[in-house]
């Protein structure tokens, strides 16, 4: 995972957002072209608060930045992948106004 982790953070097509003091969560973004939108897509390819420090709306303030910066990129569009079974993460993203696309959630930025 090391090894993956640091071939990202070379990538300029890859994000990585940090939440608290100390860091207590993480989000990684991912960014593609479309021939849709002619712009940008952005992946929330993965979001991770620490057991400790959830219910504090660190995943709420990540997913905003996350937002923020694919707004900041000219990303039109920001989708993820979510489990049904993963009430409390599908929640947080429809709070923030991304919908249901089959087993997919998007919204525009």
């Amino acid at each position: 995972m090391l090894a993956s982790v640091e071939r990202l953070l070379g990538d300029p097509d890859t994000d990585f957002l940090l939440v608290g003091e100390p860091a207590a969560g993480v989000c990684q973004l991912r960014y593609r072209h479309s021939v849709w939108t002619g712009t940008d897509d952005c992946w929330l390819e993965d979001l991770f608060i620490e057991d400790a420090a959830r219910g504090e709306g660190l995943g709420a303030a990540l997913v905003d930045a996350a937002i923020a910066r694919a707004a900041e990129r000219g990303a039109a569009r920001i989708g993820l992948d979510v489990a049904d079974a993963n009430a409390t993460a599908r929640a947080l993203y429809e709070s923030r106004g991304f919908e249901r696309d089959a087993h997919l959630m998007k919204r525009l930025v």
